[in-house]
């Protein structure tokens, strides 16, 4: 997680009154080993992920140049599993939404996911099956990811602004490493890979294990944030005021 994402994820925090010294919990509520840190060094064999420093937080996203991209389940550790279904949101309407997995869906399953510009359509299509499993037009190409708990009839969104601002999905990106995420053996884990973790109940009052959903997607792109480009903007512009201090505090040496 980079410094900019970390001072982001902090005022997320802050915000909803949930700041701790870990956003990702260390135990989880479905025994020892099920935590989303013990999973990782399960999948990732040279132990090169730390969760609570390498999670990032990306509200929007976009498909890649060549308007396809592929999902496949990782796990499902929860008690609601059976109810819980992902997908694709629109950025400008909420209510407007791909279903990319539903609550039968299990470890393995892949869907494959193309856009096509031309209409701002978006498909779901199953590959056991070659089917089309969802449809929908959105608004632009920009979309985000979420998450439905139909027990609890709540649904949760990868920005935190639409979840009270509490965050319920943290993502993790590739660069190239091993990992064996279906016990198939060890395949490099690509840098245009991303795996989206999910907290299905509203973070406060959840065990904050992030592993209700997890899956792995690819040839998808976050979207730059706005805040997080505010932030970085209030960093230059402090850097650039530390600097100008310094620089008159030596030349006022120098004159005495």
């Amino acid at each position: 997680m980079n410094k900019f994402t970390a001072m982001l994820a902090v005022g997320l925090l802050a915000l909803s009154g949930t700041v701790s010294a870990n956003l990702i919990s260390d135990t989880s509520s479905d025994g020892p080993g099920q935590d989303l840190q013990s999973l990782f060094d399960g999948w990732v064999p040279d132990g090169s992920v730390d969760v609570n420093s390498d999670y990032q937080l990306h509200s929007n996203w976009t498909i890649g140049a060549t308007g396809t991209s592929a999902a496949t389940f990782i796990i499902s550790i929860a008690g609601n599993a059976a109810g819980n279904t992902f997908g694709f949101y629109d950025v400008n309407d909420t209510s407007n939404r791909l279903e990319v997995f539903s609550g039968g869906d299990a470890s393995k399953d892949k869907r494959s996911i193309t856009y096509d510009g031309s209409s701002n359509t978006f498909r779901t299509i199953d590959l056991d099956n070659v089917s089309i499993v969802d449809e929908a037009v959105f608004s632009s190409s920009t979309f985000g990811f979420y998450l439905f708990n139909e027990a609890a009839n709540v649904l949760f969104f990868s920005n935190p602004e639409l979840n009270n601002g509490e965050v319920q999905m943290v993502a993790f990106q590739g660069s190239g490493q091993n990992a064996d995420f279906f016990g198939d053996g060890n395949a490099p884990w690509l840098s245009n890979e991303w795996v989206l973790a999910w907290e299905d109940q509203p973070y406060a009052n959840s065990d904050q294990d992030f592993n209700d959903l997890v899956l792995i997607i690819e040839s998808v792109t976050p979207v730059p944030e706005p805040m997080t480009l505010g932030l970085l903007g209030l960093g230059l512009i402090g850097m650039a005021f530390a600097a100008r201090r310094t620089g008159r505090r030596s030349a006022g040496k120098l004159a005495a």
